[in-house]
């Protein structure tokens, strides 16, 4: 029961209320603060909106959670267009040639397939949200692979090339207190 299909094109935040809901009681029963569930909770309804939002596919997607000790692992899979197809809809990101280029672009702030003022502000905030409470995320479209790191007190941020794969693929885990071990995704 810790993983749902987002279908595009169906706003059924009812369904994903009652997930989240459920999440955030097994994350406070295994001892997470109200607080740090609260923000895990509105962090995983944007990364499932920006499924039915940005993927541009009939195809659903799939989120889901673990929660092990004090720490939550989540996962959002869609099997879209992918970054580097959705940027370039906006004509300043048409440049961009790799899922690479594209991945790193759609961490800053700002950067939206949309053109009009106030978009693409939420993804990078996000991101940067999760991985200060001793977190980790990796991020993977088209040929791209992103792994941002900071489950000590240095931030890192890795990159590399895989085979392609449809979409895009985020798994973060995060939590209130430092991993008490090496941490991986």
């Amino acid at each position: 029961n810790c993983g749902l299909r987002i279908v595009p094109g169906n706003q059924d935040d009812v369904g994903l209320l009652s997930f989240v809901q459920r999440m955030q009681r097994t994350l406070k029963a295994s001892g997470g603060s109200s607080g740090f569930s609260r923000a895990v909770a509105g962090a995983f309804i944007e990364m499932a909106g920006n499924i039915r939002e940005h993927s541009m596919t009939s195809k659903p997607g799939i989120v889901g959670y673990e929660v092990l000790n004090d720490r939550i692992t989540c996962c959002f899979a869609d099997l879209g267009v992918g970054v580097l197809e959705s940027l370039r809809l906006n004509p300043k990101y048409k440049p961009l040639q790799t899922s690479a280029e594209a991945l790193d672009e759609a961490l800053k702030e700002g950067v939206s397939r949309f053109a009009e003022p106030g978009r693409g502000y939420g993804f990078s905030d996000l991101l940067r949200a999760i991985t200060e409470q001793w977190g980790m995320a990796r991020l993977r479209t088209g040929q791209a692979k992103l792994i941002l790191d900071r489950t000590t007190e240095h931030r890192t941020k890795t990159t590399g090339f895989c085979p392609s794969l449809p979409g895009l693929q985020i798994v973060f885990t995060c939590g209130a207190t430092p991993p008490s071990k090496n941490c991986s995704l």
